[in-house]
């Protein structure tokens, strides 16, 4: 039995390449398969890939034959990530890139805004310059007022005082000082003898010549019974009749005078206007406080003896006693 497992161990020390080249030379499983299967356990088979080191002599090699299909199982291969190093000269290109276009940038900004405020500055210094001028205007206008002849009084009240007093010294109809005033009695207001003389004579020629078959005298009369009957007293005490007689003979005696009318409020006038002494030495004093004086006044026109401006225009009636 020892000599037996020695000749086997001595039959199965045989080169491998002759077992490997009688297994592929009989395909069929006969001679050399035999052969090889009565030693399995004293075979060593290596698979090796062509990438690894040849074999140690006295290994059998067992090649893939191409008939066949492995079942080995596929490992895919290991990718090794590369490591990509950015050196800093990468780096700073576009970040320097990047800070000099901001830079720029900020620098046009700038330069914008230093353009308009020196221009603004310009502005401000000729505005400065105006109002300065303007300044000095105005405090010579106020020395040449209070040192013209006026009253020592200007000094002990501001301007806009005595403006406001002139404001009423002032006619309506030319805005002129009414150096000659006249009341209206009919509403009060006031004006000067030449604006009421002149509005109250364009009244009359506009009624001329829409009545010309009128004349002054008859015009004149006319007004003289409006006056007359308005002075009637207790018009009430004559009855019914009475009143709508006297109503009548008005309007007749209407349609024969102009329509005189305040310039101001367009109330009717049927008075003479009267002149306003008071009111005449009030706007004389105010005047003479701002330092005005009285103009020569003017002749309006060729006047009898103890005429008045208006009596052209409002003829009294002449009372008997």
């Amino acid at each position: 039995m020892p000599v037996t497992r020695s000749s086997s161990r001595q039959t199965s020390q045989k080169p491998s390449s002759q077992l490997y080249t009688s297994r592929r030379a009989d395909p069929s499983g006969s001679g050399g398969s035999k052969k090889a299967s009565k030693s399995p356990s004293n075979e060593i088979i290596v698979l090796s890939s062509d990438d690894d080191e040849p074999p140690p002599k006295g290994t059998l090699v067992l090649k893939k034959s191409p008939g066949r299909t492995s079942k080995r199982k596929v490992v895919p291969p290991v990718h090794t990530r590369d490591v990509l190093e950015i050196s800093s000269d990468d780096e700073s290109m576009p970040k320097k890139s990047s800070t000099r276009k901001q830079a720029q940038s900020a620098e046009a900004t700038n330069r914008d805004l230093e353009r308009t405020i020196k221009k603004l500055q310009e502005e401000l210094k000729s505005t400065e310059q105006l109002l300065a001028t303007s300044s000095r205007e105005i405090e010579e206008l106020k020395c040449d007022f209070y040192n013209k002849d006026a009253s020592p009084l200007l000094s002990f009240f501001p301007p806009f005082v005595f403006a406001g007093l002139e404001e009423h010294t002032l006619c309506e109809v030319c805005t002129l000082t009414m150096w000659c005033p006249y009341i209206l009695p009919e509403c009060g207001h006031s004006f000067c003898e030449k604006c009421l003389v002149d509005w109250f004579s364009t009244t009359q020629a506009r009624h001329m010549t829409a009545n010309p078959q009128l004349d002054d005298s008859r015009s004149a009369l006319a007004g003289q019974l409006h006056a007359f009957v308005q002075m009637v007293p207790n018009l009430h005490a004559y009855g019914l009749h009475g009143q709508q007689h006297v109503r009548a003979v008005l309007a007749g005696l209407r349609r024969h005078r102009p329509d005189y009318t305040c310039p101001s409020c367009r109330k009717e006038v049927l008075n003479k206007p009267v002149e306003g002494f008071r009111l005449k030495d009030l706007i004389n004093q105010i005047a003479g406080l701002m330092g005005e004086t009285e103009p020569h006044k003017d002749t309006l026109a060729h006047r009898g003896s103890g005429s008045g401006p208006f009596d052209h225009f409002f003829a009294a009636p002449a009372m008997h006693g």
